[in-house]
């Protein structure tokens, strides 16, 4: 029971990473006309620095939601690199309001105690820190889930449509609680 309570608790702070690396789409400019190219840059690390760039095969989900035609079917093929960057290649059509979304794979992280106590005091945890304290975990090494997700809203155009509001598809299996996912699958284990 305890080893369930103290995995749930961490899998409640999977939502950002140990290492403060963040996943952003960017673009040269938000506004684009009808019937452009456009380069969309995914930056793993910081808005302004990408650390990295993101392998094809950790991509779970890559989707784009169009005005009057919806979510277009998913894909990783029109994507390159230059240097720590990861850039898709974006042909907008009619005018209106789109959604470009990148979901990466889950991913397993071990980490030793100081660096996780670390971790928590930095992101502004502190209720879990208290909590490892209390209970004279402060020396317990863990193992943390996580995964990425990022989202851009892109103005074609004149004209607004409300086609940002789909969501575009989860993984299967994700859930709309963290907890309730990192319970699920500690269960399966």
């Amino acid at each position: 029971m305890r080893k369930l309570l103290i995995t749930s608790i961490l899998c409640l702070t999977a939502v950002t990473i140990v290492s403060a690396h963040d996943l952003f789409l960017k673009l040269d400019t938000y506004f684009l006309d009808p019937n452009s190219r456009t380069t969309v840059r995914l930056m793993n690390g910081t808005f302004l620095k990408s650390d990295g760039v993101v392998r094809r095969e950790r991509m779970r989900v890559v989707s784009l939601v169009m005005p009057g035609i919806g979510l277009v079917d998913t894909w990783v093929g029109d994507w390159s690199d230059a240097g720590e960057t990861s850039l898709l290649s974006l042909r907008t059509s009619d005018a209106g309001t789109y959604l470009v979304a990148v979901s990466i794979k889950p991913r397993m992280i071990e980490l030793k105690s100081a660096d996780f106590n670390r971790y928590l005091e930095h992101d502004g945890i502190p209720d879990i820190l208290a909590q490892r304290k209390e209970r004279g975990e402060l020396k317990r090494n863990v193992r943390e889930q996580y995964s990425k997700h990022a989202r851009a809203v892109l103005q074609v155009g004149g004209r607004l449509t409300d086609s940002y509001k789909v969501p575009p598809p989860l993984p299967s299996g994700d859930l709309a609680a963290t907890e309730s996912l990192c319970l699920k699958s500690r269960r399966k284990h």
